[in-house]
């Protein structure tokens, strides 16, 4: 909201909500520069196998039943 109401010049922020935000105020745009490129990530304490291995198991789920391509395809566009 500050940089709607100019109390700041700029924002660092994840492309995708960029857009969304851009597009629902007017006035705004997405430089070309790219300033990173970023992997997700989860991480576990050492000790916990037991959370690795159930976010192991419902990833496996989820990449075999389709739904993360579903949300890849959906949220994540190509450029």
């Amino acid at each position: 909201m500050a940089l709607t109401q100019g109390k700041i010049d700029c924002v660092v922020i994840d492309n995708e909500p960029a857009k969304k935000f851009v597009a629902a105020n007017e006035g705004l745009k997405i430089l070309d520069t790219a300033y990173t490129e970023e992997d997700y990530a989860i991480a576990f304490a050492k000790d916990n196998t037991a959370l690795k291995d159930a976010v192991d198991k419902a990833l496996g789920e989820l990449i075999a039943d389709g739904t993360v391509q579903k949300i890849v395809d959906k949220y994540i566009t190509a450029e």
